[in-house]
């Protein structure tokens, strides 16, 4: 069978829960299996060892076995810096040694035992940097083999999401916000650069809380111009009303497709494709 008719089984992972939808592919790609498993982290091991035990027991079924998998990890377990641009490297062993420093530098001698990703950007831009734990990956991969799944695609929800609406957002300066329960991941951005990237832990209140972060972030970042524009892509709290003041707030949800329902079916968009 050629690559292009396989079917994708895409799997979002995230501390409190996996999301595995089955993608028929060929002329007309349609949703054809949805399915969420809710688990419990330990206090005891790293956040992400639940969700993977739930992973490897759903991926029992046959309808998650024999496809192309496609891989969305929550917030919760990704890092995320800001590489400032330096024209003095002139190779990518250069670059990645150069964004693993900066994650050094953030977080630790940790972060020397994680697996670093960059985005490309404009020349003379910052780039994204993302960390994973290499222990993470390799668990995965092994999660994923029984199944007969080829994995094709490992991506950071934040990354995925900005995938899915740059076209909004590559149109003047604005901010660009990704909320899941319990994370927070805000950027500024202009058409061709990323002008700065955080990520917070929330609880409790979340319009308050995305609020109170944008209050504080525009008092740090360095611009000529802090636009007070929102994209806010958080599906499962798109349709809450958002007290936000001076902010204008333009929450984002997927649209209808063959198989999902923006109605009934948000749970599952973090695993839907861009």
């Amino acid at each position: 069978m050629s690559p292009l008719w396989r079917d994708q089984v895409r799997i979002a992972l995230s501390p409190d829960r996996v999301v595995l939808v089955r993608v028929s592919r060929g002329l007309h790609p349609a949703i054809t299996t949805k399915h969420m498993v809710s688990c419990a982290p330990s206090a005891e091991a790293p956040a992400w060892r639940a969700p993977l035990a739930a992973l490897a027991e759903a991926l029992r079924e046959p309808a998650w076995q024999r496809a192309d998998a496609v891989v969305v990890l929550s917030n919760h377990f990704v890092r995320y810096v800001l590489v400032p641009w330096d024209e003095k490297l002139s190779s990518e062993a250069e670059q990645a040694a150069f964004a693993r420093y900066h994650f050094v530098r953030v977080y630790g001698e940790a972060a020397e035992g994680w697996a670093v990703r960059q985005s490309g950007t404009a020349a003379d831009a910052a780039q994204v940097a993302s960390a994973v734990d290499q222990e993470l990956l390799d668990a995965l991969r092994e999660t994923l083999k029984p199944a007969g799944l080829r994995l094709i695609s490992i991506q950071p929800y934040l990354m995925h999401a900005y995938n899915r609406w740059q076209s909004l957002l590559h149109v003047g300066a604005r901010w660009f916000a990704v909320g899941e329960p319990g994370r927070l991941c805000l950027a500024l951005l202009e058409p061709t650069r990323w002008l700065a990237l955080s990520s917070y832990r929330i609880e409790g209140d979340w319009p308050q809380a995305l609020v109170q972060r944008l209050d504080r972030e525009r008092h740090r970042v360095e611009a000529a111009e802090i636009p007070n524009e929102v994209y806010l892509y958080a599906p499962e709290l798109a349709e809450t009303g958002l007290d936000a003041g001076a902010w204008s707030v333009k929450p984002l949800k997927p649209l209808p497709s063959a198989g999902f329902s923006p109605a009934c079916d948000l749970a599952y968009a973090m695993a839907l494709p861009e």
